[in-house]
């Protein structure tokens, strides 16, 4: 099993249709929220095995916004400017 990260810059067309096609399988996220994500990505991982690509995930850059919500469905109550961008 390889582990590849890509930042979204490097990655062809084709490779980021590709990446949301598989993401999109997972039924977790909306496809139009994956297109905006990969777009504003720190980085793209891909999970191959066999020659074959067998997950994909990313790595988000989070806003503000996100991290208030999620130190509140936390019950913490980290400053959100320590958030890391």
């Amino acid at each position: 099993m390889k582990l590849l990260s890509i930042h979204p810059d490097d990655c062809s067309p084709h490779d980021a249709e590709t990446f949301m096609r598989i993401a999109a399988k997972g039924d977790e996220v909306a496809l139009a929220d994956i297109k905006r994500g990969v777009r504003r990505a720190h980085s793209l991982l891909w999970i191959v095995q066999d020659n074959a690509v067998c997950a994909v995930a990313a790595l988000k850059i989070a806003n503000a916004g996100y991290c208030k919500r999620l130190f509140s469905k936390a019950g913490h109550s980290r400053d959100v400017m320590t958030c890391p961008s």
